[in-house]
């Protein structure tokens, strides 16, 4: 995992914080600057964020464990496919936000659209969204993992068969 020292708990607060945060910028945007496409783009960002809790908290309530193979590649595409679009957007944003010669003062941000803060808005939601697709993987094949080591102890499933090469003790 990308932070092998986080435990689900503090990505889970981390993913927490990226709702509220998408939530109030979002707020902020669409109040004070009317920027719509930075507005729409941080609400959105909060969804892909609260994906994301969704997964941690899976996780941790052990309801992974009853998912299908088909919610898992659902959950991952759900996450993927946005993944694409935003970094499209981020590339989309800059090119135009450069052609048209737009700045990042105080001015220039006032009562107008301004697509350098869009592409900041789709790189935050390329990030949940390809945090989120990256974690239903690891979970996914962390539970394969579990329930292949689950199915090879149990007593029905064992059996005497070795290959030749291995000698019985």
């Amino acid at each position: 995992m990308a932070c092998a020292f986080c435990t689900p708990k503090i990505k889970m607060i981390y993913m927490c914080c990226g709702v509220a945060f998408g939530v109030c910028a979002g707020a902020w945007y669409g109040i004070i600057f009317h920027m719509i496409s930075a507005t729409t783009v941080a609400f959105f960002s909060s969804i892909f964020a609260g994906i994301g809790v969704y997964i941690h908290v899976s996780s941790m309530k052990k309801w992974m464990i009853t998912w299908s193979e088909a919610k898992f590649k659902m959950m991952f595409w759900i996450n993927l496919i946005p993944f694409v679009l935003c970094c499209a957007g981020i590339i989309g944003s800059c090119v135009y936000a450069g052609i048209d010669h737009e700045g990042l003062t105080i001015d220039d941000l006032k009562d107008q659209e301004n697509w350098w803060m869009t592409a900041c808005w789709f790189f935050i939601a390329a990030k949940w969204s390809g945090m989120s697709a990256y974690y239903i993987r690891g979970y996914s094949a962390a539970i394969k993992a579990m329930l292949m080591d689950q199915q090879h102890n149990h007593p029905e499933y064992q059996s005497d068969y070795q290959p030749k090469y291995i000698e019985k003790v």
